[in-house]
């Protein structure tokens, strides 16, 4: 996931309760600037937008 993005995120499941419920991690490091901060949610924002805009026509 992200190949196209130029990030690169970590999915993962069971955040709910151990077995429902989905997730990304991001890991950014403790020293980031605000400027990444904001490329960071301006990438995964357009990232997920693009996965379930995808996931939309694959699925109709």
């Amino acid at each position: 996931m992200g190949l196209n993005s130029g990030i690169h995120v970590y999915p993962g499941g069971g955040t709910a309760d151990g077995k429902n419920g989905d997730h990304i991690i991001l890991a950014p490091g403790f020293d980031i600037t605000f400027n990444e901060l904001d490329f960071i949610v301006d990438r995964v924002s357009k990232l997920i937008e693009d996965y379930f805009n995808d996931f939309d026509i694959k699925n109709h």
